[in-house]
């Protein structure tokens, strides 16, 4: 190839290359109203929403489904009834409701957690002990009270009237099982922090749990949650027996949840207004009063049921002592009898009591002598 062809060569390679890059600046030019705009706040929400939704596809809750999964059934319940409770607190649902379904779940719970350490505890020598130990307090407390419950009826013994007796501890021991049982959950709110405390101190040292199997997993956390609804059911169940009149302010170690329950437990009475503070002095006042009608209502209402089981079961028609007609008697000994005759309750009467709460009982309990054919009235003289 001569010189003069490769010159001629190279000018129409280099007017082509111009020609190709003058085209593509071109369609750059071209397309450049063809680039998006710049973000306005719908589209910038639009943006946020894309890229969240992306998140949570890709994202899918493995975690949180396999956090679930390795919970047992007690953790399961103690987290369920935590998240419906603030749910129903945000829907601000109704008390019964709203308070009523969570406490149960974690009641639940609970007693899943503990029958199986109760079980294995029992069928120690030293479990059973223990055990009958809880069940003898409770039954002491309740042949006391319901010695003093016949005493109160009938102005005597409760030796005089074992069958009566019988009834009445049938009448006061479901109170004092009860009640037994608050003590017993006001000792584990004493003794759970120290637990709590004492978790914490063995973490670092790689005990992550404390009477618990090897594959049991979050057991701080499970502790605290426990805490906090053995706190929450103590609190409910004390509200709800001083409105029902179980415990009184003599109750052992549940006078103050007693007191409390009557202020309307956490409600503060320093408040600056005037009108709230009288507001809520009202609804205390309020409060108290219905209380003692329930435990005046609470505690008649058994009065009248052992009256009723004195005078229709164990008192007796006919006897060796005279009596009056109408009248029922039990015999104290040789010289003494109990008499109960029914008697009738004039209707203001009834109806002041019934606006205190009282319950009347219709029936007269005295003591007279056994005027028999042995002897008038006199007592035998050796």
């Amino acid at each position: 190839m001569s010189q003069g062809a490769f010159l001629i060569a190279l000018f129409v390679i280099t007017i082509e290359q111009n020609r190709t890059s003058s085209e593509s600046s071109h369609d750059i030019i071209m397309d450049l109203p063809n680039l998006p705009s710049p973000p306005t706040g719908l589209n910038k929400v639009k943006s946020l929403v894309h890229k969240v939704w992306e998140y949570l596809s890709s994202f899918r809750f493995y975690k949180v489904k396999a956090t679930w999964k390795s919970l047992n059934f007690a953790q399961r319940c103690y987290v369920g009834a935590t998240i419906l409770l603030l749910l129903f607190d945000l829907s601000e649902a109704d008390t019964a409701i709203g308070l009523g379904i969570p406490v149960s779940l974690a009641l639940l719970g609970l007693c899943y957690e503990f029958w199986p350490r109760f079980s294995r505890f029992w069928e120690h020598l030293l479990g059973k002990a223990a055990v009958l130990f809880f069940y003898a307090v409770i039954a002491n407390f309740a042949l006391a009270h319901s010695s003093g419950l016949v005493n109160d009826v009938t102005g005597v013994s409760a030796d005089v009237t074992p069958y009566s007796h019988n009834f009445a501890l049938i009448l006061v021991l479901p109170t004092w099982f009860f009640i037994v049982s608050l003590i017993t959950l006001v000792i584990l709110q004493a003794l759970l922090p120290f637990y709590l405390i004492l978790l914490v101190i063995l973490k670092p040292f790689g005990v992550h749990g404390v009477w618990h199997k090897p594959e049991h997993q979050y057991v701080l956390s499970t502790a605290v949650l426990r805490y906090i609804w053995l706190l929450i059911l103590f609190i409910n169940l004390s509200v709800m027996a001083a409105k029902v009149g179980v415990i009184t302010s003599d109750t052992p170690l549940l006078g103050p949840s007693y007191s409390a329950a009557s202020r309307g437990f956490f409600e503060s009475d320093d408040d600056a207004d005037p009108v709230i503070a009288a507001n809520k002095e009202a609804s205390h006042q309020a409060l108290q009063q219905e209380i003692q009608r329930n435990t005046n209502s609470f505690f008649t209402a058994q009065k009248r049921l052992l009256a009723e089981f004195i005078f229709n079961n164990e008192a007796d028609t006919y006897s060796r002592c005279a009596h009056p007609d109408n009248a029922r008697v039990i015999e104290i000994n040789d010289f003494e009898i109990l008499t109960v005759t029914p008697v009738t309750i004039d209707e203001e009467q009834q109806r002041l009591m019934e606006e205190q709460g009282n319950i009347p009982v219709p029936y007269k309990f005295e003591v007279i002598a056994c005027q028999s054919a042995a002897f008038n009235g006199e007592p035998l003289r050796l």
